[in-house]
């Protein structure tokens, strides 16, 4: 019997606040910590894609022309656990626990999760409007927080309806 996850993948998409421009040398521990996170990400069984820029190999976008300080991170996996098992442990954790020492706070919800057909790649803007819908609804099966997640099982329950 088929598994329902073999046909959908989770999209995840964040935004951080920098403090300084990312060319400033008070990045470069983040940008060596994030090389080593994103190879660990690439290892794990349950990662599929990420957005990895135009510039670099890093990863990172800036999703919003106004403001060349928030910076972005694009990625597909399996499923939520996969997902959180990798940014929970170990290099990304680690940056985690960093984060002040590079970034502000923002005062609205900066991650967004969302599911997609296997095989799909999200582009920016797709990313853009998820995080929109959740900043301005909160979670939904069509877009969800970690804190506030939905199955594939629910998405699909409200859009065969539409």
């Amino acid at each position: 019997m088929e598994n329902i996850y073999d046909n959908w993948s989770l999209a995840q998409f964040s935004i951080v606040q920098m403090k300084f421009p990312f060319s400033d040398t008070k990045f470069d521990d983040y940008k060596l910590m994030l090389r080593e996170a994103q190879k660990v990400a690439e290892e794990h069984p349950g990662f599929i894609w990420r957005y990895q820029g135009e510039k670099d190999n890093l990863g990172y976008l800036m999703p919003y022309e106004k403001d060349p300080y928030v910076m972005g991170h694009l990625s597909v996996w399996r499923n939520s656990e996969t997902l959180m098992d990798y940014v929970y442990t170990g290099t990304h954790l680690q940056l985690l626990k960093n984060h002040r020492r590079w970034f502000t706070k923002i005062n609205e919800i900066s991650h967004v999760l969302w599911w997609i057909s296997s095989g799909h790649r999200p582009t920016i803007e797709e990313a853009r409007a998820s995080l929109y819908v959740v900043n301005e609804g909160g979670s939904s099966p069509t877009a969800f927080t970690v804190k506030e997640q939905f199955s594939i099982e629910e998405y699909l329950s409200i859009t065969i309806l539409d």
